[in-house]
Order: structure tokens, then C-alpha cells, then sequence
């Protein structure tokens, strides 16, 4: 690659950034949160992986898999807890 190529793509790739860094000022984190999987998928899509939208994007799918382990979680304690109401009357029940 000639010395004027390698100038013109740095040229281009930071133009792009600079891009990519003015249109990131314009994205709200819970606008991105309130995506659909979809298309959530298809906006990280749309970016290289070393930009912040990717990385946004990134976390947001961090996020979501959070919730969806506390609910889990949640749900696990729940059921726990009603055995233990359950199991401490049966046990009242057989002793009286």
C-alpha cells in the first residue's frame, strides 16, 4: 500500500469516528433500553466493535440477561420460601 492510501483510509476511519462519536451524543441509554431484542441486535449491527454504540449496546444486553437472572432468582426464592411455610405445617399438623 502507497503512503497516500494508508493517509486517506487514517483520513477515513477518523472521519468515520468523528461520526460515530456526534451521532453517540444523540443516543439516550434508555431509549436504547427500550429497544426490542431485534432491533437492538440490529443496531449493535450496524457498528464496529470498538465504537461506543457497540459497547452500549454491549452492556444493554448485560442488563437484560441481569434481569433475567433475578427473576429466575426470585422465582427460586418464592418457591423456597412456600416450602418452608408448607414443610413447618405439616410439621405442626403431625405433631399436635
Amino acid at each position: 500500500m502507497t503512503e497516500s492510501h494508508r493517509l486517506i483510509n487514517e483520513m477515513t476511519g477518523s472521519f468515520k469516528k468523528s461520526i460515530r462519536a456526534r451521532d453517540f451524543k444523540g443516543i439516550d441509554r434508555k431509549a436504547v433500553a427500550k429497544f426490542t431484542d431485534k432491533e437492538l441486535a440490529i443496531w449493535q449491527s450496524e457498528h464496529p466493535s470498538d465504537s461506543p454504540q457497540f459497547i452500549l449496546a454491549e452492556h444493554e444486553w448485560q442488563r437484560r440477561l441481569t434481569v433475567e437472572q433475578v427473576r429466575g432468582a426470585r422465582f427460586a426464592a418464592y418457591i423456597g420460601i412456600l416450602g418452608t411455610i408448607i414443610g413447618a405445617s405439616i410439621t405442626w399438623l403431625l405433631t399436635q
